[in-house]
């Protein structure tokens, strides 16, 4: 059994799995692999701890590694003009309608394994 990671940069919500429960098939089609492009489903991505079971992130992903990688370019701009602002109202209503309940919306860095 091998262990896949990526980095990610996504703007949204990180919910402790012990105060939410989801069932694996309600997340499923939002879920993204660690190869390819970014998969997202009606615009929302969600990373699914399976590991350590510690955290679900749910949102847009604005950056994403390679398999095993690094950003390969370099840094990543993450400024409030390109991350805050216009999307924000739309992708607080779809995580609202998948958690139950409006959230404050963050932007975070992650290195995700699988």
């Amino acid at each position: 059994m091998s262990i896949q990671m990526n980095t990610y940069v996504i703007r949204g919500v990180l919910l402790q799995k012990k105060q939410y429960h989801f069932e694996f098939e309600d997340l499923e089609p939002y879920m993204d692999s660690p190869f390819g492009g970014i998969k997202h489903h009606d615009g929302l991505c969600v990373l699914n701890d399976g590991i350590c079971g510690r955290y679900i992130a749910i949102g847009r992903v604005i950056a994403k590694t390679g398999a095993n990688q690094g950003f390969e370019s370099g840094p990543v701009p993450v400024d409030d003009s390109s991350v805050v602002g216009s999307g924000d109202a739309e992708l607080r209503e779809k995580i609202a309608a998948i958690v139950g309940c409006r959230l404050a919306l963050n932007t975070y860095v992650i290195s995700h394994y699988r």
